[in-house]
């Protein structure tokens, strides 16, 4: 099993070392670009949105506003109204809409992901280097990206047009039937969310030792998938390590954003500005994971060899 422990010393030496010696202010918003363009295919820039209910509750009456539930139900039924057609037309068109977002995403993720790690390798603030530099290695990886990401959004949408054809009939009556008529659906959306697990624990390591794989080697993205299924299969131990020492370093950095936005009166939580503030994590992060997957073998080894330095000349 990997020494753990030591990545997390020499991770701290060379964060401080790229971002703190000497202190430049371009320097973080430069390495802070590559980092928010990485942070698109981990999710790091997502926003939650939160919509009124019909059953808000009014201080003055202390009670609900029946006027406006009213509202909200007249407004479903003429909904409803429109036809089945409607409505898988604009299912299917929400659904195109979104998976090209989350593509674009993803092609800037791709890039972002090969620039911040070679700018924190080498210690440097690059950006139309590497961009021009890994350009073939982040197409082949938006393409593996792109199906790991959609085929999930895509069943996921195909599973509720289903339920909406088969459940229009109670939508429009208003009526409810056995819960034995659900069990099937939910049921399905259990199994569909299990699914999605492999899958997205695929795509981690894809991103955290795949990208580094093809970087190293210059190769394909089959041959890092290679090279990462004998490291899952012979160091598994050492891999589900991995998982949780990094949830747990992602739970440390939502307390660290969180504090990070709250002390610059919330202008950290502007999604660039958020990455800029809290870049000594995010070079951390990486530093760390090279670290770790420095200690599988000289394969894996991404950090730059320093040549010793030359013999004195000896004196006759």
């Amino acid at each position: 099993m990997i020494d753990f422990a030591r990545p997390f010393q020499k991770a701290f030496d060379h964060t401080a070392k790229v971002l703190f010696q000497p202190f430049s202010l371009g320097k973080w918003f430069c390495l802070g670009f590559s980092a928010w363009l990485a942070a698109f295919l981990t999710g790091g820039n997502s926003t939650n949105f939160q919509f009124p209910s019909g059953n808000d509750f009014s201080p003055v009456t202390g009670k609900g506003n029946p006027g406006l539930e009213k509202g909200v139900l007249e407004f479903f039924a003429k909904m409803l109204d429109l036809g089945l057609p409607f409505w898988l037309m604009v299912l299917a068109l929400l659904t195109l809409l979104f998976c090209f977002v989350v593509f674009v995403f993803i092609i800037l993720g791709c890039r972002g992901h090969f620039m911040f790690l070679d700018n924190v390798i080498h210690n440097r603030d690059e950006v139309a280097k590497p961009w021009k530099e890994f350009s073939r290695e982040a197409n082949a990886l938006t393409l593996w990206h792109t199906i790991l990401s959609l085929l999930p959004l895509i069943l996921i949408f195909s599973f509720f047009a289903l339920a909406l054809v088969f459940f229009w009939t109670d939508l429009l009556t208003r009526t409810t039937r056995p819960f034995t008529a659900y069990l099937p659906w939910i049921l399905g959306f259990a199994a569909l969310m299990l699914l999605m697990l492999p899958i997205s624990i695929f795509a981690f390591f894809l991103r955290e030792f795949g990208v580094p794989i093809m970087a190293k080697h210059r190769c394909s993205v089959s041959r890092a998938c290679v090279h990462l299924w004998h490291l899952l299969r012979t160091r598994t131990l050492d891999c589900l390590v991995f998982i949780f020492i990094r949830f747990c370093m992602g739970f440390a950095f939502i307390i660290l954003a969180l504090f990070a936005g709250c002390l610059t009166c919330c202008l950290g939580f502007l999604p660039y500005l958020n990455t800029v503030v809290t870049l000594p994590y995010h070079v951390f992060r990486q530093s760390f994971t090279l670290d770790c997957l420095a200690q599988f073998g000289p394969d894996y080894n991404l950090w730059p060899v320093i040549p010793p330095p030359p013999f004195p000349p000896t004196s006759s």
